[in-house]
């Protein structure tokens, strides 16, 4: 029946309820409901919400719509075959990485299945903020697990002096804990 859909129910103590939902207004997708304390309501911005799926979701491979409009147009390119990612893809993923619209000079598109399944893109920018050591940068290397943020800039994935890197390290055998 295309307008039962499954209804789940949490109020975010741990519990939670699973129970048919009928008379859906939608034949396809998810609908999210939340109802949140007073002291929370800057979570019910729109902006908000387009920050924080920006932020924690903005790779998952399933299309996420907020009023109409696709927040997670960008793609999870480490993820694809090193032949199958365009040098304009390359050049647009790094602007995203480093927050800038500088040229990167190298990069290393990696992917190992043993002993665990990590893929990643790190790059060597052109240029570099850091001046005879006044102004030390701090590693702009993202940690995912299948394409989800676990932790931004990563300073214990790269030693401190390759800390000039850009990039993401997805390792699938991480386990997600979500507390």
């Amino acid at each position: 029946d295309s307008d039962v859909g499954t209804k789940w129910v949490s109020d975010g103590s741990g519990d939670y309820t699973v129970a048919d939902a009928k008379n859906l207004s939608f034949t396809r997708g998810t609908k999210i409901v939340l109802h949140l304390r007073h002291d929370c309501r800057q979570f019910s911005k729109e902006r908000e919400i387009e920050n924080i799926i920006k932020r924690y979701s903005l790779f998952i491979s399933y299309p996420i719509k907020l009023n109409g409009e696709l927040v997670n147009a960008l793609q999870a390119i480490w993820t694809r075959s090193k032949s199958d990612v365009t040098e304009d893809e390359y050049i647009r993923f790094f602007e995203h990485c480093s927050s800038q619209k500088i040229p990167y000079k190298f990069k290393v598109h990696y992917s190992t299945d043993v002993p665990l399944a990590i893929k990643a893109i790190l790059y060597v920018p052109s240029t570099h903020s850091e001046k005879r050591e006044m102004n030390s940068e701090k590693s702009k290397v993202s940690l995912y697990s299948r394409k989800v943020l676990i932790k931004e800039n990563c300073q214990e994935l790269v030693p401190n002096y390759l800390r000039f890197l850009k990039g993401v390290v997805d390792c699938e055998d991480l386990p997600l804990n979500i507390s």
